[in-house]
């Protein structure tokens, strides 16, 4: 499926997802994220990068990493596990 935005009048361009299916596919990353990557910010207190995703309505802490990129690979994985084919994938 190719990520066409402008392109949603044609029925083989759409699929049919719940309100929480649609949020997995949100824009990456969003306005207020400083760093640049979906998921993932400093925090202050352990000095770490720390990441979490949103799942039922719950915040899941998916740990602390020394390294953004390292941060960021497990976001993506963790993205793949919880989302599946609603993952972002960029």
């Amino acid at each position: 499926m190719s990520r066409n935005l402008k392109d949603n009048r044609r029925k083989e361009n759409l699929r049919l997802c719940t309100h929480q299916q649609n949020q997995f596919n949100q824009k990456n990353p969003r306005k207020n994220n400083k760093l640049g990557i979906k998921g993932v910010c400093w925090h202050k207190g352990v000095r770490k990068f720390q990441v979490t995703m949103r799942i039922n309505a719950k915040n899941k802490h998916l740990g602390y990493y020394n390294v953004l990129g390292d941060a960021d690979s497990a976001y993506r994985i963790a993205e793949e596990k919880y989302f599946g084919e609603f993952a972002r994938n960029n």
